[in-house]
């Protein structure tokens, strides 16, 4: 696993896929790839991390602690 820095398409993607979601979730991932066409495609919309990588960005951790608490009142 390494640090990886998408493309502004590559957002651009991950967001109107996240965004599709008839309630906007706390977390996602988007796993993407390039298709044999050379477009953008998904692979993967995981709502469920069991790894959510706060070692790599330990701020992360109080970010969604506060949005969990937030959804919850």
């Amino acid at each position: 696993i390494q640090d990886y820095t998408p493309s502004e398409n590559e957002i651009i993607f991950a967001e109107a896929a996240v965004n599709a979601c008839n309630e906007l979730p706390i977390y996602a991932r988007v796993d993407i790839f390039e298709d044999n066409e050379g477009r953008i495609a998904l692979s993967e919309l995981e709502l469920i991390e069991p790894e959510l990588w706060f070692r790599s960005h330990p701020e992360a951790a109080k970010l969604l602690a506060r949005a969990i608490k937030e959804k919850m009142n």
